[in-house]
């Protein structure tokens, strides 16, 4: 289990920088660019759900964990430009 953040994305490749200074090349697991699909309004007065969707894809400047040379987690993030 290794701790890095993501410097440079490409194609689906991540070039990550880990905590001891080296630079390795992984790609995301599958479950990381999954979609989930999340509930909201639900005390609307037409009692109709909207859904939104969310995509959990990493991205530049996440703090990640690798394992097995593929990023396996996204720490929380602190900020993000949308």
């Amino acid at each position: 289990m290794v701790k890095g953040r993501i410097i440079n994305l490409n194609g689906g490749v991540y070039q990550v920088l880990t905590e001891d200074g080296n630079l390795i090349s992984v790609k995301a697991r599958g479950k990381l660019r999954s979609v989930k699909t999340v509930a909201v309004n639900q005390k609307a007065i037409s009692k109709k759900e909207e859904h939104i969707t969310l995509k959990q894809s990493p991205k530049v400047g996440d703090l990640v964990i690798i394992k097995q040379d593929m990023i396996d987690t996204i720490l929380p993030r602190t900020n993000e430009l949308i």
